[in-house]
């Protein structure tokens, strides 16, 4: 019998779980968990990856208008217009409040990673010296780092990500989208249990 494949989940692969506009990606990743818990395949994933998969996304409210006292100093000093616009819109998506969680929705996000058979590898210091490297070596943001290096250590077949940019580490691990592993589709949709949660618990 062959060893199952063993791929590493990023977080994103996690967020889809929660998000209303990722169906699609969600029923991609609700039938490899199925194959996971059979023993059918490997899932992997970083501690680091709880610290991320926070809440649903939501839709960014409008950025107000930057208030009056800005005209007059576009007139003033009209090449600091762009870089003052910039600034007011960071600093107002940055501090918009966040929509509290209910305990009944904590506690289904944190189900996510307490499957027996999702195997979790531990950010210890030698994770951490290889995420470094790889921010050093090819220019990739820390999060992505520690994603990449607990891949690269654990020797996984492959990482897998929707969206997220893992191209400067492709010459050292394997990059994919999740794909489906079942032959063929639900003969009745939602006949099957669901394993994950789904945006309608938030």
């Amino acid at each position: 019998m062959s060893k199952p494949r063993k791929v590493y989940w990023d977080t994103t692969c996690f967020i889809c779980f929660l998000n209303r506009n990722e169906d699609v990606r969600r029923k991609i990743c609700e039938d490899v968990l199925v194959h996971a818990e059979r023993g059918e395949i490997e899932i992997w994933t970083s501690t680091w990856t709880i610290v991320e998969v926070i809440r649903p996304r939501r839709a960014q409210a409008a950025i107000p208008a930057l208030p009056p006292w800005a005209a007059k100093a576009f007139k003033e000093m009209p090449d600091a217009g762009r870089q003052l616009t910039e600034m007011w819109g960071y600093y107002h998506r940055n501090t918009a409040p966040f929509e509290q969680l209910a305990p009944d929705q904590i506690k289904k996000i944190e189900g996510m990673f307490q499957h027996p058979w999702l195997h979790k590898i531990v950010v210890d210091e030698r994770v951490s010296t290889k995420a470094v490297e790889l921010c050093r070596t090819v220019s990739i943001k820390p999060a992505d780092a520690v994603h990449a290096a607990s891949a690269i250590l654990k020797k996984v077949d492959c990482l897998q990500r929707w969206d997220r940019d893992f191209d400067k580490v492709q010459h050292l691990i394997a990059v994919e989208e999740p794909q489906r592993l079942s032959q063929q589709q639900e003969l009745i949709e939602g006949f099957r249990r669901p394993i994950g949660p789904s945006p309608g618990d938030f």
